[in-house]
């Protein structure tokens, strides 16, 4: 089998290590979508590392965002500032989506970093599959597509989109 890559890393690197001064985050704040496990804990792991000001954790249910904060905060890096904020919200919902920004907006929180880890996994075949496809459409791309217009015009500043 032919590599494009002739190196693979299994344990983080200088150019990428969160706790490097090039990759600081003071003061910024991130918002995470499907933060309450799997992929979502090691990115905010990094983030608290990097040493950002809030880590946003954003998902359907409450209690697994809160029991995800409490596991965090059992690893949490020596000295970090990061402050861990549970947010509650569908993408699904574009209602949900609107509260959640107007929430934050009346909270006085901007978001610099959005990162859009929500998503729905499709296992099974594709015919006669239309209806579960476009739930995952609507899931995996409309979701986030509107998660990112309210970040990107959400006030004078713009952030950066990154997909999980």
């Amino acid at each position: 089998m032919t590599h494009v890559t002739k190196v693979y890393h299994q344990e983080s690197y200088p150019a990428i290590s969160p706790s490097s001064p090039a990759n600081n985050h003071a003061g910024r704040t991130v918002l995470i979508t499907g933060a309450s496990g799997g992929l979502a804990f090691a990115i905010i792991h990094a983030f608290m590392q990097a040493s950002a000001a809030n880590v946003i954790l954003s998902g359907r249910k409450l209690e697994a965002l809160n029991a995800a904060i409490e596991k965090l905060e059992a690893i949490r890096p020596p000295k970090s500032p990061t402050k861990l904020l549970p947010y509650e919200s569908d993408i699904n919902s574009l209602a949900n989506i609107e509260a959640l920004w107007k929430t934050l907006a009346n909270d006085g929180i901007a978001v610099d970093i959005l990162i859009l880890n929500a998503a729905t996994p499709y296992r099974g075949p594709l015919l006669n599959a239309s209806e579960q496809i476009w739930a995952l459409f609507e899931t995996n791309v409309l979701a986030n597509i509107r998660m990112a217009d309210k970040f990107l015009t959400q006030g004078p500043e713009t952030g950066k989109v990154s997909s999980a």
